[in-house]
């Protein structure tokens, strides 16, 4: 597969081609991910590498939105996804064909995602007055 070059148009339309790009981005690691996933599954991939590009993948979908209610809806799936990969993987352990450090980078895969999940869910928590009158920030609490 013959890959063109990554240029910089001039600018201009530059708000345009960030958008462009970042949803590239997304498409090329979710096309490396099933790859990967797939070699995984044959036994030629390491789960270092799934936990690597879906990381990366999960960061690139959160920096193509700003808006809290996608953005929660996308760590949603993505934590789906890493939950059913962590299965999988203990099933692995569990039949002998990998190391439970394979184990513990599903989990910290899943965690990570849990945790930016949670702070995004409570980025977008609103601020609610207390008795007093005073606004309460839920956020910090």
């Amino acid at each position: 597969m013959e890959q063109e070059a990554i240029t910089v148009s001039a600018a201009g339309d530059d708000d345009a081609q960030l958008k462009a790009t970042k949803d590239e981005r997304v498409k090329v690691l979710t096309d490396l991910l099933e790859l990967i996933t797939g070699s995984y599954h044959g036994g030629t991939a390491e789960a270092a590498q799934i936990c690597s590009t879906h990381n990366d993948l999960c960061n690139a979908l959160l920096d193509s939105t700003e808006e809290a209610e996608k953005r929660v809806a996308l760590l949603t799936k993505q934590l789906e996804k890493a939950s059913e990969f962590l299965k999988n993987t203990q099933r692995r352990f569990d039949s002998g064909t990998i190391t439970q450090a394979d184990v513990l980078r599903a989990k910290s895969l899943c965690l990570d995602i849990k945790i930016k999940l949670l702070r995004e869910r409570n980025r977008k928590r609103p601020r609610t007055p207390n008795p007093t009158g005073k606004s309460i920030d839920r956020r910090t609490s």
